[in-house]
């Protein structure tokens, strides 16, 4: 049932019940020009502004990541010690801060950010239901704000306070995944879903692009380490402070929202997409039980390992196994990220455009591309007869890049089948990553004893990702659900 136009413009704007008429969707007529209406594109502004901050709670989130290769790397010098001298150089060698993470700490502290995440993901459903995307979100953000401005004073002071720190940027990153739906259900056409979706899933790339080079910046200078959490922090605040002002739950209730692109958002929506807001209940079983959805759910498995792996471990591996300085290794962990940002751009529209064949084919293939060969290079990594920086660097990033493309893959498929509970299936994924965050980093203390250990690991993500595709491929289905209707 297609929504009835009077019923989605009874809304608290006088001007869109006098300045459309019931036969011509786009008349504009003077009614609109008492406001300003950002040039019919304020469903644009509202994607460019929960991008930016999607962008940033991930980016604190990581920032640790690369701080531990600045910190260690100068205490490795005389060996590890319990309580490790803050990075110098010539310009910060009189700090007298210590850094009271050891390097048997890490795993715990990095894990720390999966379990904020799980609690902010249980959280997330309830208090947005009761308080609103806007309201939700907005907090959620500043407690990443601050979390990360006290970073640098928790990581000079107590373990115990800087794993609270990293549990608040862990609560704040859970909106990363499930706000792809909160943002794309109520403010992107029906024609402009897929746009929506693979721009706002380029925050998993596009922070590690900005955090890692920066972080080495602020490494090698006066500044020191902690300059990448003020400066990150402080984003964060204007970022949702922006987001508050904004954004609304709703096109309907936002007064720069013309009545032309009111039309255009909610032209074709049924209000089967809208069984959430009426509070019909969510067939949990029946999702839970079909087999598509079960090899969806392995398919995130595998994808979230083989991504998961890199995304934490890549700085370490950089620094540690290749042995590339401080700047290198910052700018070497941002390649595979701008790689991995123009191949899921360039692959949306070509999924799009390849009308002859269908849409499961594509979704197969572009899911199989992705994960194969990312497997592929995961393999090739651990039986490399030989050492090469360069090859391996070579094959890190291939790894990441393949990985990006699965928005038109699996993330596609979610999103075909799923309709309108594809935000519970996103929520799901979610769920997944921060289960790999949390676990892996006592998988890797248990076996990566020494640099020769990382093939283990690799072995194993290969495989995993090829078992777990695989399934996926075998159990696929596109069309809208029996549980959808």
């Amino acid at each position: 049932m297609i929504l009835q136009k009077q019923e989605i413009l009874n809304v608290p704007l006088k001007i869109r019940s006098e300045s459309i008429s019931t036969t011509d969707n786009s008349s504009c007529k003077s009614g609109e020009e008492n406001g300003f209406y950002y040039w019919n594109s304020t469903r644009y502004l509202i994607l460019i502004i929960s991008l930016i901050c999607f962008t940033l709670t991930l980016s604190n989130a990581i920032a640790f990541n690369f701080t531990i290769v600045c910190v260690h790397r100068d205490s490795d010098k005389d060996g590890t010690e319990a309580v490790t001298k803050v990075f110098r150089n010539r310009s910060n060698e009189n700090i007298a801060d210590t850094f009271v993470v050891s390097k048997d700490q890490v795993g715990i502290v990095i894990a720390a950010v999966a379990a904020g995440s799980i609690i902010g993901s249980l959280s997330l459903p309830y208090a947005s239901s009761k308080l609103g995307t806007r309201l939700v979100f907005t907090i959620y953000g500043f407690i990443s704000a601050i979390s990360t401005l006290l970073s640098p004073f928790a990581l000079s002071h107590s373990i115990y306070l800087i794993i609270l720190m990293r549990i608040g940027q862990g609560i704040a990153n859970s909106i990363g995944i499930p706000g792809l739906g909160a943002i794309t259900s109520p403010w992107a056409p029906i024609t402009e879903s897929g746009i929506f979706l693979s721009l706002l899933s380029t925050h998993l790339q596009l922070s590690a692009i900005f955090t890692m080079p920066m972080s080495a910046f602020f490494c090698e200078t006066s500044f020191g380490w902690q300059g990448i959490y003020y400066l990150q922090g402080g984003f964060t605040v204007l970022a949702f402070g922006a987001f508050f002002v904004v954004f609304r739950d709703s096109p309907k209730f936002h007064k720069n929202v013309s009545s032309k692109e009111l039309n255009e958002i909610i032209n074709g929506k049924s209000l089967n997409s809208n069984e959430r807001s009426k509070g019909l209940k969510t067939p949990y079983f029946k999702i839970l039980t079909d087999k598509s959805v079960i090899g969806v759910i392995i398919a995130c498995i595998g994808g979230a390992i083989g991504f998961q792996v890199f995304n934490q471990y890549g700085p370490i591996y950089l620094s540690t196994v290749l042995n590339l300085n401080i700047k290198k290794a910052g700018i070497g962990a941002a390649i595979p990220y701008i790689c991995s940002l123009f191949g899921k751009i360039a692959c949306g529209p070509i999924s799009d455009r390849l009308t002859f064949l269908s849409q499961k084919t594509r979704v197969i293939m572009f899911a199989s591309i992705s994960q194969y060969c990312m497997a592929l290079c995961y393999i090739l990594l651990a039986c490399m007869p030989f050492k090469s920086d360069t090859a391996a660097q070579i094959l890190y990033t291939l790894a990441l890049t393949f990985s990006g493309i699965s928005c038109v893959g699996i993330l596609k498929g979610i999103a075909l089948q799923a309709r309108q509970y594809t935000y519970f299936l996103l929520t799901i994924s979610a769920f997944i990553h921060n289960g790999v965050v949390l676990i892996f980093p006592f998988i890797i203390s248990a076996f990566v004893q020494n640099n020769n250990h990382w093939s283990i690991i690799f072995y194993a993500v290969g495989i995993v990702v090829t078992i777990s595709v695989s399934i996926f491929n075998f159990t696929c289905e596109i069309e809208p659900r029996p549980w959808t209707y």
